[in-house]
């Protein structure tokens, strides 16, 4: 396998992702605040569900997606004595996951800020605790058959059209608020269980492909239990990094700044889309690599998912930052919209740390090192959750933002520098001083022009000064860039 391989589903993927970045947004832009206007409180609620159900699968996944990533690709191994030792701890999570959501719902509501409107629609959480789970199944199985492009396109377009859909149909015929919530959460079984049905047939085909090892052995299945347990702990972590914010908020805050921390997340999510997209494709080549020895690959591949990342991130995160303002202006009055801009920013900070760090997280996977994974993660939710506790009661949803900039930017220089020690690999490249460049001067024109004021010729001279300097910059380094995404 060559970059070629990520390439072609980074690419893939890249471009389910801002579909379903330019979904999102519309449905968090126009149709939430039409339909829920008047009602965010229950806006917020579907939120705090879902992001407490991305928490409630990482840990009731047991772990077993992650390791079947990293073991089904490698050379030799036997993926029917590989389904026969996942299958018991996949529904073993699954069955412990609904019984322990069903046992502590008193508790689960009670911290939320409307505890009697979360318990009245707690079975809507059950739903998508279910949904997710499917999908989390379904990923591992076509990440691993080097097909991560599909479940990007299935949680990113599919489902964000089905929620269009929904949204256009309730404002359409004004159905009563009090039915959506459970016809939102629905839609992600639907739509993930359709995913679950195409994984099980790639699954299939695999499972009929004879074992490529050399005198078609199978290759011994060892330290899967050890590594699963550790992808457990460690993807709870990564997990909850991104969605404590959204739990503590829920409880914390009322239920209406729960919506305005989750739209925010949609804009945010668009900065950090290209590391997601390299970093789910790239998976399985960088496994298969790290199992064959291929130092010299690995290092190739480190710097130019930092190069791409850093490139694509950084120009996102200052196109929002110059347009986000005028964007927020169009929405209703007196809703509390005005705060995002700075959740934006502020996180934006730590996805920009995040980008430039590249696949240091996958490698880490794929080592001898690979726990360290795990305690990093952990101590950083651990300062995000002490800091966040003081700064949301303090600042507000201003203090969600600094927690996870903070988080992010310790977690991700922690893991570089470590992974450097132990294996001499970094990801960085003179060309990164170019970009550094680059965007120091895209700060200076923001100074300059300040867009965040909402004038109308401040957001166009700072969108001209970025796009002229873009085509000066692209027009120098045209070969060195074209040289990297082909390779």
């Amino acid at each position: 396998m060559k970059l070629g391989t990520v390439g072609k589903q980074g690419l893939l993927g890249g471009l389910s992702l801002y579909a379903g970045q330019i979904l999102g947004l519309f449905n968090k832009l126009v149709l939430f605040p039409l339909v829920f206007l008047g009602a965010e409180a229950y806006w917020g609620l579907f939120e705090w569900f879902s992001s407490t159900a991305v928490l409630a699968v990482a840990l009731g996944s047991l772990g077993v997606s992650r390791a079947w990533v990293r073991f089904a690709p490698m050379a030799g191994i036997d993926r029917r004595a590989l389904v026969r030792i996942s299958i018991v701890p996949a529904v073993l999570g699954l069955i412990a996951l609904m019984v322990s959501a069903w046992a502590l719902r008193p508790v689960f509501s009670d911290w939320s800020s409307d505890p009697e409107l979360a318990l009245h629609y707690y079975p809507v959480f059950f739903s998508i605790l279910g949904a997710l789970w499917l999908f989390d199944a379904s990923g591992g199985i076509l990440q691993a058959a080097y097909k991560a492009h599909w479940p990007l396109f299935a949680n990113n377009v599919s489902l964000r059209l089905l929620n269009t859909a929904i949204l256009l149909a309730f404002w359409r015929f004004s159905w009563p608020i009090e039915a959506l919530i459970p016809v939102l959460g629905g839609a992600p079984l639907l739509n993930h269980g359709v995913l679950s049905v195409l994984a099980y047939r790639q699954l299939h085909r695999d499972l009929k492909q004879p074992i490529s090892a050399p005198g078609n052995r199978p290759r011994t299945i060892e330290g899967w239990n050890a590594f699963r347990r550790y992808a457990l702990w460690t993807s709870l972590s990564a997990h909850a990094m991104l969605q404590i914010d959204l739990f503590l908020v829920g409880g914390l805050l009322p239920l209406s700044q729960a919506a305005l921390l989750g739209l925010s997340k949609n804009f945010t999510s668009a900065i950090e889309t290209p590391a997601r997209s390299i970093s789910q494709a790239s998976m399985a080549v960088l496994a298969e690599k790290m199992s064959s020895g291929d130092r010299q690959g690995v290092r190739s591949i480190y710097r130019k998912t930092s190069l791409i990342q850093f490139l694509a991130a950084g120009w996102l995160y200052y196109a929002m930052v110059v347009n986000l303002p005028w964007v927020l202006q169009l929405l209703p009055e007196n809703r509390g919209y005005e705060a995002v801009f700075a959740l934006v920013a502020i996180t934006g900070l730590g996805r920009l740390v995040d980008a430039v760090t590249g696949s240091n997280t996958v490698i880490l996977s794929n080592s001898d090192y690979y726990r360290f994974n795990l305690w990093s993660s952990i101590g950083s939710l651990g300062l995000m959750i002490g800091f966040q506790l003081w700064t949301i009661p303090q600042f507000g949803l201003v203090g969600a933002a600094l927690g996870l900039a903070l988080a992010l930017s310790l977690v991700n220089a922690a893991k570089t520098l470590y992974l450097y020690l132990k294996t001499q690999l970094h990801p960085f490249d003179p060309v990164h001083w170019e970009l550094l460049g680059l965007f120091a001067l895209l700060g200076v024109a923001y100074a300059v022009f300040r867009p965040d004021t909402a004038t109308a010729m401040g957001i166009a001279a700072a969108n001209g000064f970025g796009l002229v300097l873009a085509m000066v910059y692209g027009a120098w380094r045209l070969r060195f860039w074209k040289a990297l995404f082909a390779g």
